[in-house]
């Protein structure tokens, strides 16, 4: 996923990110506001890493993302695909004891 995406949406992904590095105060996280430059100098700076290590671990996560939309995306929906499909079974309910 690109971060676009993510620093748009942050307010969506800032649970994922506090599970990831659960240092990271709810105001951090408020001020960080989806800038990623800003997320890699806090994980940086309080996990005691550097800037290379922060940036790997910010891509991995940031790629997992992307795994887990997509395959959000890709679910199929029973209930949906079952709505409409109602009316073309049979009442068997006369038939039940």
């Amino acid at each position: 996923m690109n971060w676009n995406k993510i620093e748009v949406n942050w307010k969506q992904f800032k649970a994922n990110v506090k599970r990831q590095w659960d240092k990271l105060t709810d105001d951090q996280l408020e001020l960080i506001a989806g800038n990623r430059g800003q997320l890699v100098g806090k994980i940086q700076e309080l996990y005691g890493i550097s800037q290379n290590e922060a940036e790997k671990q910010l891509f991995d996560w940031q790629r997992l993302q992307k795994d887990e939309a997509g395959s959000r995306n890709n679910r199929f929906d029973f209930n949906r695909h079952m709505e409409g499909s109602n009316k073309n079974m049979l009442d068997t309910s006369e038939y039940v004891s």
